[in-house]
């Protein structure tokens, strides 16, 4: 499988440039502008649906075609790109605290309490865009799955909306214990449901004609 992930790396510099320079500056513009909710965790979903555009310059390729003809599984084609998915969740959670921990110390703003909810929450709006459109994309190809990143982005939206006018996950100044009860509780349900989808990918996979 390291010469799928070596594909992909090839195919994020070379076509997703500038989506990881979105990520970026949005991370920036959510350390800086505090409280902004879209700015904080939009790196996050951003870095979610990378993949699905490399999926789909796979598919204007014809890719899959392709490597019907190597000696690599359909599991394998499936694991790959959730494994950079993962690592493109990492790198965007990791810039974000970083940012975050920066913007804190420039403005003098340091809160661990705040830091650390953040942290729980980034992991989740991480996960759970690949965790919905990847099944979908694996089982009817990228243009049908196309539905599926419309309904992350709604859903997104109307999470965002939820947060700013109720804080559920102790994203304010003060955070009390059960706001990191619910983010815990919230975290470990999106490791569960990216670890189901992983595997509900390949089953669809496995079953569809190339």
């Amino acid at each position: 499988m390291k010469g799928l992930l070596l594909k992909d790396w090839y195919a994020l510099k070379s076509y997703c440039r500038a989506n990881l320079l979105i990520i970026v500056a949005f991370a920036i513009a959510g350390g800086v502008m505090k409280g902004n909710f879209f700015f904080t965790y939009y790196p996050c979903i951003c870095a979610g649906v990378i993949t699905m555009s490399l999926m789909a310059y796979e598919e204007r390729e014809k890719w899959e075609q392709y490597a019907a003809t190597l000696p690599y599984t359909k599991a394998q084609m499936v694991s790959s790109k959730y494994t950079v998915s993962l690592c493109l969740g990492a790198f965007t959670v990791l810039l974000n605290i970083i940012i975050q921990l920066i913007c804190m110390i420039i403005f003098n703003t340091y809160d661990i309490s705040r830091l650390l909810s953040l942290i729980i929450t980034f992991v989740p709006f991480a996960l759970l865009p690949a965790s919905f459109l990847l099944p979908f994309i694996f089982k009817f190809g990228v243009n049908k799955g196309r539905i599926a990143y419309y309904i992350v982005l709604a859903v997104f939206c109307g999470a965002v909306g939820v947060m700013v006018s109720i804080d559920t996950i102790g994203l304010t100044d003060t955070v009390s214990t059960p706001s990191f009860f619910s983010s815990g509780i919230l975290l470990i349900i999106s490791l569960i449901v990216y670890a189901l989808s992983w595997g509900l990918s390949i089953f669809f996979y496995k079953n569809r004609e190339i």
